[in-house]
């Protein structure tokens, strides 16, 4: 047997007892998560009985806050119903205080506005009438430069007119 084939058997005969060492671990292991799974499962099913049996102790207690909840609620409208009416009737009272005196305001406003809509207006129709007369004058002055420009386009039309026929007449006898 070769060198190499000795250091083979000989590392394989030190691991054979680490292999065996590992492999007893692991089945020590398995036998301790084994007793450690029967374990939760005993405690899962305890935990399932306690829980139908809180299950049904919260279902009574519903019960029980829904009719309390029920004649707590009825007892609650009554007492609504008579604070509405009493606040109804305060409203009312108070209602009736701030209409007149918003009433009273209003007309009060009322006269103030007419008298400042009166003096904007007086001051509006001044205003506008300064302003038409303003642009009447300025009418008449581009009326006045407007007849100056036509007569002054009137002139220069009939001189245009005696220009081109001249021009004409120079035009034949040159072409004759």
């Amino acid at each position: 047997m070769s060198t190499f084939g000795k250091v083979l058997v000989g590392l394989t005969l030190l691991l054979i007892p680490v292999w065996i060492f590992l492999i007893a671990a692991n089945a020590q292991k398995n036998k301790n998560w084994e007793a450690e799974i029967e374990k939760i499962q005993k405690q899962v099913a305890q935990l399932e009985q306690e829980s139908e049996t809180i299950q049904s102790e919260i279902a009574k207690k519903r019960d029980e806050v829904t009719q309390w909840q029920a004649s707590l609620g009825q007892e609650l409208a009554l007492r609504r119903a008579k604070q509405a009416e009493a606040e109804q009737l305060h409203s009312a009272a108070f209602a009736d205080l701030l209409r007149l005196k918003n009433l009273q305001a209003t007309s009060e406003t009322t006269q103030k506005n007419a008298e400042d809509n009166r003096d904007q207006r007086t001051a509006e129709v001044k205003a506008e009438t300064d302003a038409l007369e303003k642009e009447r004058a300025a009418v008449k002055d581009l009326q006045a430069v407007n007849k100056e420009q036509m007569d002054r386009l009137a002139e220069l039309r009939n001189e245009f007119v005696s220009l081109q026929k001249a021009n004409k007449a120079k035009v034949s006898q040159l072409l004759k």
